[in-house]
This record gives structure tokens, sequence and C-alpha cells, in this order.
């Protein structure tokens, strides 16, 4: 992976207040994707950046949790919350489009679960998981990271 100088990270962390949750590297080592709360309120902001030449990579995305895996080199999968800041749906968002045109991969309706991500040890497959404390975890759903394909085919919904 190319080094990053600390005068680039310097320049790119302008608010020491603020909160980075997650720091996720591509799978080809050549973007870092980054969660950061600015208000401390856990509703956080991602950017992407190049790892070489430290600029940013298309629009943040606003709105989300923390939770965020990479599905290949060129998208993401995050979670986003509900009113009463409930993580309730994962969404699919392709680099450099629009976040008003990425796909909900799923919605959990039901109040008693929120949703997590996690990817599975090979990094092939994205998992929601949801239902903390005395419910127990469960997995709904798995999405399997395909090859480079056009948007929709990339990912195969499957049912755990």
């Amino acid at each position: 992976m190319p080094k990053i100088e600390t005068s680039r990270l310097k320049r790119i962390i302008k608010n020491v207040k603020a909160h980075l949750s997650v720091r996720q590297v591509s799978p080809n080592g050549k973007l870092v994707a980054y969660a950061q709360d600015t208000k401390g309120d856990e509703i956080y902001t991602v950017y992407v950046i190049d790892a070489e030449s430290g600029k940013y990579v298309g629009q943040p995305l606003e709105g989300i949790t923390y939770d965020i895996k990479w599905a290949g080199d060129d998208y993401l999968v995050y979670v986003t919350m509900n009113a009463i800041l409930r993580p309730d749906k994962v969404w699919l968002h392709m680099l450099g489009s629009d976040q008003s045109n990425d796909i909900r991969l799923y919605h959990e309706k039901d109040d008693m679960f929120s949703l997590g991500l996690r990817s599975s040890e090979s990094k092939q497959t994205a998992h929601n998981s949801g239902g903390e404390g005395a419910v127990g975890a469960r997995v709904r759903q798995g999405w399997r990271m395909g090859e480079k394909q056009e948007l929709g085919k990339s990912l195969d919904v499957t049912c755990d």
C-alpha cells in the first residue's frame, strides 16, 4: 500500500475535536474510507481518499453510522438510522455516484433489532446482524462480493 505522508494526514483531519471512527482500506490498497463525527451525535460523514495522492474521491456520504465495509474496490456498504437513531437500513454506494442513487439492500423493520455490518474472514461476504442484549445477535442476510460487473449484478443477495 502506498505510504501517506504525515503532512497529508494533518491536512485531511482539520477538526481536532472530530471523532474518527472507522478507517477501512480498499481491497486493492489504493483507497481509504473513514467515518467522521464532528458533533458528538454519532451520525457520521464518510470520506474516501486516494492513498497515494491524498485527494478526496467522490462526494462524502452523510448521515450514516460508523459501520462501513468495502464491496470490491469501487463500492461501499453502509448503514443508516431511522428518526430515533436506530440503525435500520443497509445501502450500497458506488464511488463517484450521488448518495441519492444508492441501492437499499436491506431494511430492518423490527424495532427490537439494530443493524451492524461484519465481513467474513475471506472478505468475500458482508453480513448484517442485529439484536443485541437479551435477544442475542442474529444474522439476517449476507451479500456475496462478486467480480466487478455492472451495478446490480456485482452482489448476490443470499439469506443465511
